[in-house]
């Protein structure tokens, strides 16, 4: 007898874990959409007005090739994660460092919503926050171009430290 209840909870685990993944997804879908018709609207405009929500966690990204030589490009699109409420510490032809002492969950919602903008097809957004001890990990990829975004911002401190770097492939 317990072993057709032990097989019935696994099954309606299981069966939980899937709708659960499958409403995510079409949710997750649902948002993009929405943000891409944004974009689409207002075309030529650095602003866009996407929904805000709570992500679900993505699988740590995964280590990459080596880094190629960076492209004027690759400065451009630098120039665009450029936080706004941030003082640039250091900076090279492909990577930032930031300090700002806005909230790190507004920084993570301002980043993810450029790499979102920006139409990158892989994305991994992370948020690790532990003993008040904060690091949030983003990626954004679309097959010529990689943004990595680190934010960390120690337990105690109110100055929250932003590193980007951009990898053409």
């Amino acid at each position: 007898m317990s072993l057709v209840i032990t097989i019935i909870a696994v099954t309606i685990v299981i069966a939980g874990a899937v709708f659960n993944e499958l409403r995510t997804n079409q949710v997750s879908q649902q948002q993009e959409t929405k943000v891409q018709q944004t974009v689409e609207e207002k075309p030529g405009t650095t602003e866009t007005e996407a929904p805000t929500a709570t992500p679900s966690p993505l699988p740590s990204p995964q280590p990459t090739k080596p880094q190629a030589k960076p492209t004027p490009k690759d400065e451009a699109l630098l120039s665009n994660f450029q936080y706004p409420n941030a003082t640039k510490e250091s900076s090279n032809e492909n990577s930032l460092v930031l300090k700002s002492n806005d909230d790190s969950d507004d920084i993570t919602d301002w980043y993810k919503e450029i790499i979102v903008r920006l139409g990158m097809n892989t994305k991994s957004f992370v948020k690790t926050k532990t003993n008040d001890n904060v690091l949030n990990k983003l990626v954004g990829a679309d097959g010529k171009t990689e943004i990595r975004v680190e934010i960390t911002k120690p337990a105690g401190n109110p100055t929250t430290e932003i590193k980007v770097s951009i990898t053409s492939t």
